[in-house]
């Protein structure tokens, strides 16, 4: 079974992650709720307590999601835009087009397309054309 993650825990994790963390080094760190070495990601501004607060109550569930995978359970279009923010570090009118409710000429690995298609909620669909990816919101 596919554990599913909110919005917030879920764009945290691919922050983190994005930033060089291992999946060990975070559960380590949640473990032993340390959150110090994540103060300083994206300049300090962001909140990891929802992060530590979901990993003291759910670790297993965590723990088999970030090594298993997992899917985020509804994710908006800032959502959409926030998560593509904290994994790849890129941004809607600089790195792809925002339209909306979809998401154009997106250019990652594709391996990338698979990780999407499966962690993204399953408000969204993924479709890859030649090099581009769009993501589209499914009504």
């Amino acid at each position: 079974m596919t554990i599913k993650l909110v919005q917030p825990v879920a764009i945290r994790v691919e922050l983190i992650r994005s930033n060089g963390f291992s999946t060990e080094e975070l559960l380590i760190h949640l473990q032993n709720s340390d959150l110090t070495p994540f103060q300083q990601i994206n300049g300090g501004e962001v909140d990891f307590s929802i992060l530590l607060e979901y990993a003291q109550t759910n670790m297993e569930d965590l723990k088999q999601a970030l090594t298993q995978g997992y899917q985020a359970t509804f994710l908006t279009v800032p959502g959409v835009k926030n998560f593509l923010a904290a994994r790849y570090h890129i941004q809607a009118g600089r790195d792809y087009e925002d339209h909306g409710e979809s998401f154009e000429n997106l250019q990652l690995p594709a391996e990338e397309v698979q990780f999407l298609t499966s962690t993204l909620s399953q408000n969204w669909a993924v479709q890859q054309t030649g090099d581009t990816i769009r993501i589209q919101m499914v009504r």
